[in-house]
């Protein structure tokens, strides 16, 4: 699990991944890595369905991923 102290360097990679995004679809990505970009993490970070974990090599993080829980209610097609 994440530390709210990482956050920003979890957003230093999510920009880099933004950034080729937006460089390879830039008729579909906004060419900037917005403030309101920037802030999405901690928006995700405060959500209880969503939990981020990180992946560190010598004290750097070099990797994440935002887990999003759902829950799916019992139905006459799936179990719950």
């Amino acid at each position: 699990m994440q530390k709210e102290e990482e956050l920003e360097q979890t957003n230093a990679l999510r920009k880099q991944v933004y950034d080729l995004h937006a460089q390879g679809k830039p008729l579909v990505f906004n060419p900037v890595f917005s403030e309101e970009l920037r802030d999405y993490i901690y928006s995700m970070w405060n959500d209880p369905q969503k939990d981020i974990v990180v992946n560190e090599r010598e004290g750097l993080i070099v990797g994440y991923a935002v887990l999003h829980h759902i829950h799916l209610p019992k139905s006459p097609f799936m179990i719950e």
